[in-house]
């Protein structure tokens, strides 16, 4: 299982698609931290406090990662989520990663899905009208 993180972001939908694999170890993490820390302060600086953006985080081919790493990539979601309106993650059929990603990413913004197509679906639609 080949070890990455991979940051696809479009400004222009300001959407963000982190993809994650692989067991991750100290250099990884430490790697991720500098490219996610690099990224935020782009999208920070670019929105101008808009809170609208959307993350998608496919974590199907990231294995279920040792208490430490689990806990510091988990500081993703608080830290990048406040630019976000919504976050889908796409999760594999691992039980022990299910239970590991609903403890680290805790948040009524996460949805979690099976698929691209239902994550993007969910992400993008618009929200019906409110009643007055």
């Amino acid at each position: 299982m080949t070890t990455s993180y991979n940051f696809d972001y479009d400004a222009h939908r300001r959407f963000l698609k982190l993809t994650l694999s692989g067991l991750w170890d100290r250099a990884t993490l430490d790697a991720f931290q500098r490219e996610a820390a690099a990224l935020l302060s782009k999208v920070e600086k670019a929105s101008r406090g808009d809170r609208s953006g959307r993350i998608l985080i496919d974590v199907r081919g990231y294995a279920v990662q040792s208490q430490e790493i689990a806990d510091e990539v988990s500081v993703f979601i608080p830290t990048y989520g406040v630019l976000a309106e919504r976050i889908a993650v796409i999760w594999s059929q691992s039980t022990l990663q299910k239970m590991q990603m609903r403890r680290l990413l805790a948040s009524d913004k996460v949805h979690f899905v099976m698929s691209e197509e239902e994550a993007l679906a969910w992400l993008f639609e618009v929200p019906l009208a409110k009643a007055s």
